[in-house]
């Protein structure tokens, strides 16, 4: 994924909170995000399915990061996400990053 076509990507979904907002009333009107998508693709010159995965693939990259570098008092933040190169473009995502708690008798799962 290109510098630019990342960047370009990431402010062309912030024009559009029903692809990320949750509390957006046509969140679940997968028809409307599905041709919103389509524009998008079309102005990236990407499928708007392919745009789809690669915001995606994005979004997750950054929770990672945000939970990575997440410390108790005294640790440092691991190396390899202290300084993701997209993570000031997705700051504005951030509220609407829902972290899903699950009950599980594992603990640890997230590596960083």
């Amino acid at each position: 994924m290109s510098f630019l076509f990342t960047e370009k990507l990431i402010e062309l979904v912030k024009k559009y909170p029903i692809l990320y907002d949750l509390g957006n009333p046509d969140y679940k009107n997968i028809r409307k995000r599905d041709k919103i998508w389509d524009q998008i693709g079309a102005e990236l010159n990407e499928s708007g399915e392919e745009v789809k995965k690669r915001w995606k693939n994005l979004r997750d990259s950054y929770a990672k990061y945000l939970k990575c570098i997440k410390t108790k008092t005294g640790q440092s933040a691991k190396k390899n996400y202290s300084k993701w190169q997209w993570a000031s473009l997705m700051e504005p995502f951030k509220p609407f990053l829902a972290f899903a708690k699950t009950d599980s008798n594992i603990t640890g799962q997230w590596s960083c």
